[in-house]
């Protein structure tokens, strides 16, 4: 795989070879962990499990991880990706193909989660991919904003995820 670039992004693939690849995903873990609004029903199981399900995923082609990293500085500032489920939201008419998008504290609301989302999307748009199916927080705004910026409508279907034990809203969006 290769790297993608964009304005101010560099995005580079995530190796599934080595220990830095489970370094990564327990980084995933812990930092849905930490934050409320951090989008990711990757705590309901072990970072290994999570690690062995990503790995396969990447490695069968339904998923694409991808490191972000400032394109001036070469710092790595957060994570994007692109997954494939058809059974997910195939019954409302929604794509198959899901961006999830993390930046780190100190980097957001920069520009950079817009840059990488819309690098990765016209990345795989030449690749044939059509559609594109986002999920944000209810409750969090600058996600709304964000894929409200980059041509994404509000689709009516409504959607959760299960945070201790707490059923939290989301919205979901779509773009073709």
């Amino acid at each position: 795989m290769q790297d993608i670039t964009g304005k101010r992004v560099v995005l580079k693939p995530w190796s599934v070879e080595g220990p830095e690849f489970a370094e990564r995903v327990r980084a995933l873990v812990a930092r849905g962990r930490r934050e409320p609004l951090f989008y990711g029903d990757v705590l309901a199981v072990p970072p290994e499990t999570l690690a062995n399900v990503l790995r396969e995923a990447i490695k069968g082609g339904q998923a694409h991880f991808y490191s972000i990293h400032d394109r001036k500085t070469g710092g790595e500032i957060g994570s994007v990706r692109l997954t494939y489920s058809p059974e997910k939201f195939s019954r409302a008419g929604l794509p198959s193909h899901e961006i999830g998008v993390e930046v780190a504290a100190g980097s957001r609301r920069s520009g950079y989660g817009a840059d990488a989302v819309h690098a990765l999307m016209t990345h795989f748009e030449t690749r044939g991919v059509g559609a594109f199916l986002c999920r944000t927080h209810a409750e969090n705004p600058a996600a709304v904003k964000l894929v409200k910026r980059l041509g994404f409508k509000e689709h009516p279907v409504r959607d959760f995820v299960m945070r201790a034990g707490r059923r939290i809203p989301l919205r979901v969006f779509r773009r073709n």
